[in-house]
């Protein structure tokens, strides 16, 4: 992940002497650890940089052997949340070609995790706020989609309002 930590390792084959150095460089990222040995710890950049190469020189060997490998290591980028679908929709009706959506998604991507943010105005009733809520859960599980797939959270807003994001594992949730 961005600004974690990889490490990289050369291994030495055959006959050299024991008393070789080593000399790194990385084309992003910083070198944190392990300058002038076999095994380099480097801190991964923070942005949206997707690979880091290092670069290793071996000293001291003959001058005939190869001395310089370098490796490339992809870093992995968090998607966030994906936004399926933001849409305004009547207290006491759902959005079912939205929620299908998500559903294929869901069935789709397995390891996804479905949340719906449902937002009424402040002097909504529990009665039509559990009722919408109802009306979404009953939905999706008719589309095959169960409980422990997707979470329904409510939040006040000027008007009715839904998201539907797709999570990805590993991914924080989006806050109402």
């Amino acid at each position: 992940m961005p600004g974690e930590t990889i490490w990289f390792e050369v291994e030495l084959k055959g006959d050299h002497p024991q008393d070789v150095g080593f000399q790194w460089s990385v084309d992003k990222g910083e070198i944190i650890k392990g300058q002038n040995t076999k095994r380099i710890v480097v801190r991964s950049p923070s942005g949206l940089d997707q690979t880091i190469k290092a670069t290793m020189v071996v000293k001291g060997l003959a001058e005939n052997c190869p001395a310089t490998a370098a490796e490339t290591a992809f870093v992995a980028i968090d998607p966030g949340p994906i936004l399926l679908a933001e849409f305004s929709i009547k207290n006491g009706q759902i959005n079912r070609k939205e929620l299908d959506h998500l559903a294929i998604h869901l069935k789709e991507n397995r390891n996804s995790y479905g949340y719906i943010i449902e937002y009424f105005v402040s002097k909504t009733s529990k009665r039509v706020i559990d009722r919408k809520i109802e009306m979404i859960r009953t939905y999706l599980k008719t589309k095959g989609i169960v409980a422990n797939e997707f979470r329904v959270v409510i939040s006040e807003y000027v008007q009715e309002r839904t998201m539907v994001y797709a999570i990805p594992p590993g991914v924080n949730f989006p806050a109402p």
